[in-house]
């Protein structure tokens, strides 16, 4: 850590941000969302994707790798950063990703055009005149069918959580080195939180609380960006879309389906967000006072494709769906009309009495992470109630899953398969970009697009899962028993870090 430095003209360079990938940002995901309400979306396989504000490129690098006939590029003005992800695409001769360092102001129609732009983490953290740039480059580069990622926070939530930022940086920024001024933004929280109001119950005592645990949890790029940088420009939804419309741009949805559903209120909350709302607009403006919102990514289209929000069963018919789901008690009782409670990965759950839906949450669970297409779901889960599978339980199915996609983490649905297997062959093949990463840390990017952390023998094992070596060759590259090579295959395929 730098302890006698000053800040250079780029904050990024100073205190590089920790590069990974963002699992709600990846292209199948926003391609979902636009099939979910029946619009058409780009070809992936073949796709270009503009990423702003890619840091070392931790979030395309990933995309890179797995579509190699796909167009990838990112814009970054730290040089320490884009310098940084050269290096591992370099080490990984991929050929189809462009990192670039320049002004955004650059980018321009000699760019191309994009069926994916990302800027997460950069709209509500530069100048106005940068604004309006991103929503530029939206608008007239995006395909037809394109989508924009944009993420901000948001109001009016962050009202309050201003007032931390604002007095983190009033103590901090009278220091020059960056590290001393994060040291001094974490112990200004601390000190006012002692000696502050002494009623606990107050709402200022519980606001400064509430955040200290949360900045307790982050690294120290979050606090100096998020907290200390000088621009942060809150929004409410309903003034992000009135710009967005303004360039010509229409909202899509959000990649967090569940954050569009009022249902979620319950019955008396969504009746009362159904009389207060006269469009999709001004719901999710109502929804966001309901639940006091701080942040939001929002996905947007050029303006004059219409969403269909009443989400049809046949949409997933032809989709791959997920899910995490343990039973609440491993055994499950499949009767009609009993209640049987899946829990997520996160505090989410579902509880369903029907016997069709908790067959095949059981039979996504055995597979998981992987996907399963839903005709072959469908029929597994008839095959687990001994019957056969009609036009009814299609329907039934397919409008059960939407159900719990709308409302809980149980449930993913996604327009193409798992690009790993859970079930290694002879010969099993990991990752490269995973095996390189592993190289110089613990944390590799699955085929989930997600951060994963090896542990030792994993992190030094997986380098011999190179796609030469059968398991009695691992066990003896990693000095250990077939067994025990067998099972760490195994538990990395469960990571989603084996290639198909």
């Amino acid at each position: 850590m730098p302890t006698n430095s000053t800040p250079t003209t780029n904050p990024y360079d100073d205190v590089p941000y920790t590069s990974h990938p963002f699992p709600q940002t990846h292209p199948a995901r926003l391609a979902t969302c636009a099939r979910l309400f029946s619009l058409p979306a780009p070809e992936l396989a073949t796709m270009r994707v503009l990423e702003i504000g890619c840091a070392a490129g931790g979030n395309i690098v990933p995309l890179a790798c797995a579509y190699p006939q796909a167009k990838i590029v990112g814009v970054d003005y730290s040089k320490v950063q884009i310098d940084e992800g050269q290096q591992l695409v370099d080490s990984l001769k991929l050929k189809n990703i462009d990192l670039r360092c320049a002004d955004l102001m650059q980018v321009d129609a000699s760019w191309g055009e994009f069926d994916f732009v990302i800027a997460h983490g950069v709209y509500s953290w530069v100048a106005p005149p940068l604004q309006n740039k991103i929503l530029s480059i939206a608008a007239e580069q995006l395909t037809p069918h394109g989508i924009a990622f944009v993420s901000y926070n948001a109001y009016p939530g962050w009202h309050m959580r201003g007032v931390v930022r604002d007095m983190m940086r009033f103590h901090a920024m009278r220091f020059t080195n960056p590290y001393q001024r994060i040291s001094e933004a974490r112990r200004i929280l601390d000190v006012v939180i002692k000696h502050s109001v002494e009623d606990e119950k107050s709402a200022f005592q519980h606001l400064l609380k509430q955040e200290a645990q949360v900045l307790a949890r982050v690294d120290d790029h979050y606090i100096y960006h998020e907290h200390l940088e000088e621009h942060c420009e809150p929004l409410y939804f309903h003034q992000f879309i009135e710009r967005a419309s303004k360039h010509g741009l229409a909202y899509l949805g959000e990649p967090h389906l569940g954050s569009m559903t009022p249902s979620n209120y319950g019955t008396e909350g969504y009746q009362a967000l159904k009389s207060l709302a006269r469009n999709a607009i001004e719901l999710e403006q109502y929804m966001d006072y309901f639940g006091n919102r701080t942040f939001r990514e929002t996905l947007l289209q050029r303006a004059g494709r219409q969403p269909n929000y009443e989400l049809q069963p046949s949409v997933v018919w032809p989709m791959y769906v997920a899910s995490s789901g343990r039973p609440e008690n491993p055994q499950v009782d499949f009767t009609k009309g009993v209640q049987v409670t899946f829990l997520g990965r996160g505090k989410s759950s579902v509880t369903t009495p029907l016997p069709l839906l908790k067959a095949a949450i059981v039979e996504l669970a055995e597979n998981w992470p992987a996907a399963v297409p839903f005709d072959e779901l469908l029929i597994a889960a008839c095959r687990r109630l001994s019957q056969e599978p009609t036009d009814y339980e299609r329907t039934l199915l397919g409008r059960s899953l939407l159900l719990v996609l709308t409302t809980s983490d149980v449930i993913e649905v996604s327009i193409e398969p798992s690009k790993f297997t859970i079930r290694p062959g002879e010969k099993p093949f990991a990752s490269a970009l995973a095996r390189e990463q592993a190289k110089t840390s613990p944390i590799v990017t699955s085929g989930r697009h997600e951060s994963m952390r090896l542990s030792p023998e994993d992190q030094h094992a997986i380098h011999a899962l190179d796609g030469t070596n059968d398991v009695a060759a691992i066990a003896k590259l990693t000095k250990t028993s077939p067994q025990v090579a067998r099972g760490g295959i195994e538990r990395l395929a469960r990571m989603a870090l084996i290639s198909r």
